[in-house]
């Protein structure tokens, strides 16, 4: 059949046969490199939120080093470093709300209200801390007027040779 054509007319199937093929090889390779560009987008939108979620973590452990630290050493840099670091980490939770996607912001926006509970818990272990500070030192206060008491007691009850009274109060 393609014999009896004429080779003008075989020529002509021939290009548009050509043509025909490099025209489907650049759909293929538009369509493959559209969805590269895809991949790639997404990928750099996951390694932008992948480098915030872990500049947040670095805060969180930061802050919680610094609680840590209060604790054991009651210093009020402690404190200050906490409430710096506390900052960065309300900062970093609104950039994250407006970087990810619609199904994840009530996730960042759950991260936000334990922030502020974490922050509202730390302050009440300041102040407990403070109070617990305040009650030892008034403890060793009266324990002091207490002794100070038993001693005078011992010494008049000496100086009156009052013997049972020495004893109770020994």
């Amino acid at each position: 059949m393609f014999n009896k054509l004429k080779l003008r007319a075989q020529l002509n199937i021939g290009f548009a046969l050509v043509i025909t093929l490099l025209v489907i090889v650049s759909g293929t390779a538009y369509w493959g490199l559209q969805t590269a560009f895809k991949g790639f987008s997404e990928y750099r939108a996951i390694g932008r939120s992948s480098l915030q979620v872990a500049e947040f973590e670095e805060r969180l452990l930061n802050a919680r080093l610094a609680i840590q630290k209060y604790i054991n050493q009651e210093n009020s840099d402690y404190v200050k470093q906490y409430q710096d670091f506390s900052t960065g980490m309300h900062e970093q939770a609104k950039r994250l709300k407006s970087t990810v996607d619609s199904e994840h912001v009530k996730m960042v926006e759950s991260i936000d209200q334990l922030i502020n509970k974490y922050d509202s818990s730390f302050a009440q272990t300041v102040a407990l801390t403070q109070q617990k500070n305040e009650i030892i030192r008034d403890m060793a206060e009266l324990g002091l007027d207490m002794q100070r008491t038993v001693e005078s007691i011992i010494e008049n009850a000496a100086k009156e040779n009052n013997a049972e009274l020495l004893m109770s109060a020994g």
